[in-house]
């Protein structure tokens, strides 16, 4: 999952951190590097264990950032499940496009 947001790192970083809360259990979330984070489930063991999710989060131009979510550890399903009923609408406020939106894209989501 691939998406743009005028919102700053720090704040696409703590959206992220309250999905881990929200997640419930033992999930933990680590920073990774400057612009980066680790989100690793919590009880819940998937097919391939438990699911991890990194995010990068890289400065395209000084007001746009593109945030790439993908799957660190774990089974894809669970990936899946977890953007679409997890992290999308916990982030929907703050995209400004997404590589997994389903419309064409138009001059307000490019």
């Amino acid at each position: 999952m691939r998406f743009a947001t005028r919102e700053t790192a720090s704040g696409v970083i703590s959206r992220l951190e309250g999905v881990a809360a929200r997640m419930g259990g033992t999930a933990r979330v680590t920073r990774s590097g400057a612009a980066g984070v680790r989100l690793e489930g919590g009880q819940d063991k998937g097919r391939k264990g438990r699911l991890a999710v990194a995010a990068e989060i890289f400065a395209v131009a000084p007001s746009v950032l593109v945030v790439e979510v993908k799957k660190d550890a774990g089974d894809a399903l669970d990936y899946r499940h977890f953007c679409a009923e997890e992290l999308q609408p916990a982030l929907r406020d703050i995209v400004w496009g997404s590589s997994d939106t389903a419309a064409p894209p138009t001059a307000a989501t490019v």
